[in-house]
């Protein structure tokens, strides 16, 4: 999978109905991800990143968000080489989903440095934050969709997301942690997934559902 050189990655959304679709870029507009949105299709993820400006461009990752469940899966890799695939699970952990848990089964970049005989799965937690903000911003104290990402294992902070008012923004994802390509698209993942599940939450609200 291709090295992320960006520390920060800004999230944008189409909010135009027949391409509804997240785009995650650089700070200075370089295009990285193309994220389809699906729902209500069996078969087909509820996000699908693809590697470059468009739905033409080979998938990364996959997200699936099955339903009456609070919990996601995360796909790396593309789902028509289901051999190469590598599968997580977000385990959503309060009922306000204020928090939610993964694991990375396969980092040897992380294992190499800290420990070669380290087995176990390396343990993250994404929790809604009102005070920690990525570099250069500040915070909308009245926004639910605010997180950082905490390491299990040492306490230490990997991730943050700072929400954005604007219409076409969704926000900001700072990555503090360097444990290599598959980590940081992990994260991507994982956060985009975050945000896509409460924009559901809250449509559904609207809604009356």
């Amino acid at each position: 999978m291709a090295a992320t050189t960006e520390r920060q990655f800004v999230i944008t959304r189409n909010l135009w109905r027949l391409s509804r679709h997240y785009s995650v870029v650089t700070p200075h507009g370089d295009n990285l991800y193309y994220v389809e949105r699906s729902v209500c299709r069996p078969g087909k993820a509820d996000l699908t990143m693809h590697l470059g400006p468009d739905k033409t461009a080979p998938v990364a990752a996959v997200c699936h968000m099955p339903h009456l469940s609070g919990n996601l899966k995360i796909g790396l890799g593309d789902p028509s080489r289901p051999e190469a695939m590598q599968w997580e699970d977000m385990i959503k952990q309060t009922l306000t989903a204020s928090e939610y848990q993964w694991a990375m089964t396969d980092l040897p970049q992380r294992r190499a440095n800290l420990d070669p005989a380290r087995t176990a799965p390396l343990r993250f937690a994404w929790k809604r934050t009102h005070s920690v903000a990525a570099d250069g911003l500040s915070l909308w104290s009245l926004s639910t969709r605010n997180y950082k990402l905490i390491d299990l294992d040492t306490g230490q902070r990997a991730a943050v997301f700072t929400s954005d008012r604007t219409a076409t923004r969704c926000g900001v994802l700072q990555i503090d942690a360097t444990h290599g390509p598959d980590f940081d698209l992990m994260v991507i993942a994982t956060c985009l997934g975050l945000y896509e599940k409460a924009y559901r939450r809250s449509q559904s609200r609207g809604s009356g559902s």
